[in-house]
């Protein structure tokens, strides 16, 4: 596999930049799961996380709790919590994403946080609640403080942009440090973080622009990875706000990690905004997961077979090198749940 290795110059040190090639898709190794659980057609989701191997949290599409919890091992609902509605501890537009071994609940309409260990589930106990004040497509919980995704940050050597500020940063759930006077760009610089408090990194993975950043404590980067480039995303700002042009672009869908590696679902697929009959819901090819170390060392990379749902979802296993996939395939309209155990796959 060809990979080109240049370095920069960051703001501590050497960032060393990677590029991946196409040969990150052609050579990846194509797998199929290990074990497949099929979720009941009443479990109106389109996404779930599964927590310590066991507890697959599915993001409900009702008016009734926003979650429920299905035991892999039963085969049944074994908890549901948070209510829609506007109540204490109720929510409205709930995201579900997971970090170490705590689910987080980002309820972006009420700025509420919620943090909810995965040792507590199927009953699902609130541990913690964060007031968010700030705007940010991408929130953590990092050393007594939230770690976030700066909405103003965006930087662009083909259009000459650079708004001069930190791609993440810190806050107490009430401050807001960005410039609000420069050019907003939240609608098109969205992405998943991750931490790990072992090793003190920080990982961001671009939704958009295939791009992989590995943060130090400091917040500081020291790697990033670019490619494979599948596609030239087009901007354009107006109204002091930056959107996309004539097409949208997606690269990671979603994002895991264990104690030892990070996974990274990688779509790269471009859609036309004008076309009627464009695939919203499904690429037009086999997702892959890119694997790296906490290093930001490039491991393996591999084909999904079969799995080409856009709100496909990564989780964790309960081992390093296990992997869980919900998905929803072209021909079932239901929710599946796939295992993967990646250390029985060798070239």
């Amino acid at each position: 596999m060809s990979l080109l290795m240049l370095t920069g110059c960051g703001n501590t040190g050497v960032v060393k930049e990677e590029v991946l090639g196409q040969d990150v898709k052609e050579t990846a190794l194509r797998i199929s799961p290990d074990a497949v659980y099929e979720l009941p057609d009443s479990l109106y989701s389109y996404y779930a996380i599964v927590c310590d191997g066991r507890y697959a949290v599915c993001a409900m599409e009702t008016d009734d709790y926003s979650a429920e919890v299905f035991d892999l091992r039963t085969g049944e609902v074994s908890g549901r919590f948070l209510h829609y509605g506007n109540g204490p501890q109720e929510v409205l537009l709930p995201q579900y994403y997971m970090n170490g071994d705590t689910l987080y609940v980002n309820d972006v309409s009420k700025k509420k946080l919620y943090a909810v260990p995965a040792r507590t589930l199927p009953e699902a106990s609130i541990a913690t609640t964060y007031d968010v004040e700030f705007m940010s497509s991408s929130i953590l919980p990092y050393k007594g403080q939230l770690l976030a995704l700066n909405p103003y940050y965006f930087k662009n050597d083909k259009m000459g942009i650079d708004n001069g500020e930190r791609m993440l940063f810190l806050s107490d759930g009430k401050e807001k440090p960005y410039d609000e006077s420069k050019m907003f760009a939240m609608n098109v610089v969205q992405g998943k973080l991750l931490y790990s408090s072992d090793s003190e990194t920080i990982v961001y993975a671009d939704g958009t622009e295939p791009l992989v950043v590995f943060f130090d404590s400091g917040l500081e980067p020291f790697k990033t990875v670019r490619g494979p480039v599948d596609y030239d995303v087009k901007y354009i700002e107006a109204a002091g706000e930056l959107a996309f042009v004539g097409t949208a672009c997606t690269s990671y869908l979603s994002a895991c990690a264990d104690d030892r590696y990070v996974y990274l679902l990688y779509e790269g697929q471009e859609r036309s905004v004008s076309d009627d009959d464009v695939d919203w819901e499904h690429s037009d090819h086999d997702q892959y997961v890119f694997q790296f170390d906490w290093e930001g060392n490039f491991v393996e990379s591999y084909v999904l077979e079969g799995v080409t749902f856009a709100l496909t979802q990564l989780s964790a296993g309960t081992e390093p090198g296990t992997l869980f996939v919900s998905t929803i395939f072209q021909d079932k309209e239901n929710l599946h749940v796939l295992y993967y155990d990646l250390n029985k796959v060798s070239r």
